[in-house]
């Protein structure tokens, strides 16, 4: 999709060069959410581990994360501004739309 919009991108495979924690914080932030969403409740990472996510405190998930990347939601889709998780076609289009 970022492609066929002419939109330049830089893509980061993030199993395999997991995000640090100031990126994981930087990535919460411009999401607005907690750095707890960011965890995929549905992946089959987290139903292997089955980590009591909501007794977690910050620096478990993010280390949560950092040793298990594919439990994050991906992709994650950043102006530097505002930051999608997940695809989200929709949001795609209105950041793609973006000055």
């Amino acid at each position: 999709m970022l492609s066929e919009n002419g939109a330049e991108f830089e893509f980061r495979d993030l199993i395999s060069e997991p995000p640090s924690e100031l990126e994981l914080r930087e990535i919460a932030r411009l999401s607005s959410i907690d750095l707890a969403q960011l965890v995929n409740t549905k992946s089959q990472t987290f139903r292997k581990l089955k980590p009591d996510l909501p007794n977690l405190d910050e620096q478990q998930v993010i280390g949560l994360i950092r040793d298990n990347p594919k439990i994050m939601v991906r992709p994650v889709l950043s102006d530097g501004r505002t930051a999608l998780i997940g695809f989200k076609e929709d949001g795609y289009r209105l950041m793609l739309k973006k000055p």
